[in-house]
Formats: structure tokens, sequence, C-alpha cells
């Protein structure tokens, strides 16, 4: 007997995944009448069994191993399974076995053995779509339905901080903010080669040899541009932070603030009137919330990226880039910027689809119509299902119990990766989303109602 109709597990309590589910969850329980559990991916099969749900959504299936085997496990004993996808931005390689190479990456991740284990699949994109459909013979069998990026509609109806509440909290009053955003040059020593991107050596070493070229024309226009504060926002994969774009530079002035995982993304870009970067998915971010944005890149602009670079007027040199940020400061606007606007348009169309804040309804129709299929799936003998029961028991016997002290380092371990997930972290999170969600559907019930009628993905 079921306990709740869906079964969400992640492995964060206020990520950029939960970002990404938990409008659509919402949207499950208010408008669609669902019970919806959220819970950490931790002992995910023990909840699995515990709560026998309808359905097992988690936001990503191919990110982590532990996240393939949770949907192998929930398929193999006939639970409804889908996904949503945290890394959707498409990139256009220079050939189509590149290319290839590049879907097939994205499409399968941590899934090596490519198991076929979903009912539905919601993609950010037609683009992408098209994409896995032409390169991956395996995509036609799968259920892959377009919602549109549903962890970008939160710009529309979160509220996010202000300049006011920031100045009390870091004790800093400026009336403009700058917001510098990082590149994660530092990643690159790492990898021979960036496979996912389908870079080789050279083109990476060429990119590696810019970080300190950035840097140099960051901290020139810190220094001589007292009266802004520029807030230096690391990239959250970054590693080594002495071998970015902001080595070294705070340390210096006055003038900034140098976070990397302190503040949401949202809120930084809220209280800046401009965003800068080398190149970033958060210039779309910025976008959806009418901000405008600036590239540096001091050596050209020809490299692999998504084709978001587009939507941004791009500098290589301190003199172009001051000259476009002081435009904005004398008359509020930048005219490089609005000059691109149809091409930010097409940017959010290729990558997300569509840009108006509800692509997680989009999301929750389309789950409803899967969870509504009276279509009943078999189970099937998993040897792997017995694996994964005495792994999780022997786990909670070192995390939870006192046999753990034997061994110290792994109940350490154990612990460290509970303390991701916060019950009371989500609960928060949860009620910011219904608030926001309510107040937008207000201004928004003639759209609501033209997808709730006629979208199909």
């Amino acid at each position: 007997m079921t306990k709740c109709d869906v079964l969400n597990l992640e492995w964060g309590s206020n990520t950029r995944d939960t970002n990404i589910v938990e409008p659509v969850l919402i949207s499950l329980e208010e408008r669609y009448g669902y019970k919806v559990i959220r819970s950490s991916i931790w002992y995910g099969l023990f909840k699995i069994l515990r709560y026998r749900p309808k359905a097992l959504i988690i936001s990503n299936d191919t990110g982590a191993a532990e996240n393939v085997k949770m949907f192998q496990l929930a398929n193999s004993l006939g639970i409804k399974t889908i996904t949503l996808i945290s890394e959707g931005l498409w990139q256009i390689s220079s050939t189509d076995k590149l290319q290839e190479g590049s879907e097939e990456l994205n499409f399968w991740g941590n899934n090596l053995h490519k198991d076929q284990y979903l009912d539905l699949k919601l993609l950010w994109s037609q683009t992408k779509k098209n994409a896995f459909v032409k390169f991956i013979p395996q995509a036609k069998k799968y259920n892959l339905k377009v919602s549109g990026g549903t962890g970008f509609d939160r710009y529309h109806f979160i509220d996010y901080m202000n300049k006011s509440d920031f100045a009390s909290k870091y004790k800093k009053k400026y009336e403009k903010i700058v917001l510098l955003v990082g590149y994660a040059f530092d990643l690159y020593p790492l990898y021979g080669e960036d496979v996912y991107k389908r870079r080789d050596k050279d083109e990476m070493i060429w990119l590696y040899n810019q970080r300190f070229i950035v840097r140099d024309i960051y901290e020139k226009m810190i220094k001589n541009d007292p009266e802004i504060l520029f807030i230096l926002k690391d990239h959250p994969g970054s590693i080594n932070l002495d071998d970015t774009e902001f080595a070294g530079v705070s340390e210096k002035y006055t003038n900034t603030i140098h976070l990397c995982k302190e503040e949401e993304i949202g809120d930084l870009i809220s209280i800046s009137d401009i965003v800068i970067a080398f190149d970033s998915t958060v210039c779309l971010e910025a976008w959806l919330m009418g901000k405008e944005t600036i590239l540096l890149n001091p050596l050209g602009k020809e490299f692999r990226r998504s084709s978001l670079y587009k939507g941004s007027p791009i500098v290589e040199s301190y003199v172009e880039l001051t000259a476009l940020v002081q435009e904005y400061y004398e008359s509020g606007t930048i005219q490089a910027f609005q000059d691109k606007k149809q091409d930010r348009e097409l940017c959010i169309e290729e990558q997300i689809q569509y840009g108006d804040g509800l692509n997680y309804l989009r999301a929750a129709k389309l789950i409803d119509i899967t969870l509504k299929d009276d279509l009943k799936k078999k189970r099937k003998g998993s040897k792997d299902f017995i694996v994964e029961l005495l792994r999780e028991g022997k786990s909670i016997i070192i995390e939870k119990t006192p046999l753990g002290f034997l061994r110290k380092d792994a109940r350490k371990a154990l612990q460290n990766r509970s303390r991701q997930y916060k019950k009371d972290q989500r609960s928060e999170s949860i009620t910011k989303y219904k608030k926001g969600i309510a107040g937008f559907e207000r201004k928004n019930d003639k759209l609501i109602a033209e997808i709730l009628a006629d979208y199909e993905g």
C-alpha cells in the first residue's frame, strides 16, 4: 500500500537541484492534489520501501551514481520514474562526431550501462530534445518531453534580497554595486582535456592562461572606481581559489566583498546593477531578473560554449569594460546590451524554451499525465536490490548506532554527507516558493489557463 503519490529524493536541501524541482512539487500538491514526500537521497532504498510511492522524482537522473541506482531500483519495484535535468544548456561542437560525443555524455552521464529505467524525462528545450534524438538511437525509445528550464522560474516570483538588507548584513553601504561572476579557471589543470565540452588540451591551456589577464582588468577597475562596491563571486565548483581571476584582489580593496557559496545567486543578482563575467549561465539568470550583463573575453570570443554569449556585449580590455560601466551609471542602460535584445530572446528559447516563469507548471502537467497513465509496470528481479539493502543497512549501523564508533572515519564521512540535507531548511524553501508562486499565478491566470488546456510538451 502506497503512503504517498510522489517521493522526491535530493542530495541537499537548498541547492540548484531543489530549485529545479521545488516549484514542480508544489504545483503537483496544490494544483493536482498529489501527496508528496521530500527527503534526502541517502538510504533512498529504505525510503522507497517505507513509502511505496507511485512515482520517484529526482531532479537529475544521471548526475551521480546514487541517482542512477535509486531510479534503477525503483523501476525494478514497478514504481514510475520521473526526472528533470540539472545541466540542460546546449552547446554546439565543430563536427557531428564531437557533437555526438557531447550528447552521449550529457544523456547517459553516470548511467554507465545505458539502462532504460525512466517513464518520463523532462528537458529544458526542444533544441536539446532534437539533439538527443538525432545523435542517440536509444533516445527515441524514451518518453522525452520539453517542460522548459524549471530552475529558472524562481527569478520571476521569489523575493530576493535588496540593497538595504545586503548593506546591513555586510556593513557596507553603496549606491552602486557590480557583480563579478567567476569562471572556475582553477579546474583546467585537473584535466588533460575537457571531455564534456569537447575541448582539446590546447584550447584548455588558452582558456586557463586568461585567468590573470581577467584578474588584472578587474583589479584595475576596482582600484579606479572606489565608489562602486564589487562583489567577487567565485564559481561554486572552484577548488583552488588562489588560481582564479579573483585571487588576491579582495584583500587589497575595501570596496569589495568576496563570496563563494555564502549567498544565493539570485540575491546577488537582485542587489547588483550590472553583472560581469568571463562566461556564465548567471547572465541568463540576470536577464530574467531584468539586469544588464557584460562579458570580458580579453583574447577573443571564439571558444566552445553555449550560445548565451550572444546576448551580452563582449569587451576585450579595461578601457572597453569601464566605458560600458560608466555608460550604465550615466544613462541607466548600456546601448550595446539593448541592441542584443532579439539575440537574448533567441538564446532563451534555444536554452530553456520559455522565459515566462511557468516552466514548473508545464512540468507538473506532463507529470500528472504520466501519473494518471493506467499502464502497470511489471516488477523485475534485481540482484542489485539485495546488495543495496545490505549496503544501506551497514551504513545505518555505522552512522546511527554506537557500533559506529568502531569505524570513526567512516562514521564521520556518513554524517557529513547527511548534513547536506536539512529538513528545516527545506521547509523554509517550500514556504518561500508557495508564497511566491501564489502571487505570481494570480497575475498570470490567462497564460496558466492556456498551458493547462493545450500544453503537450
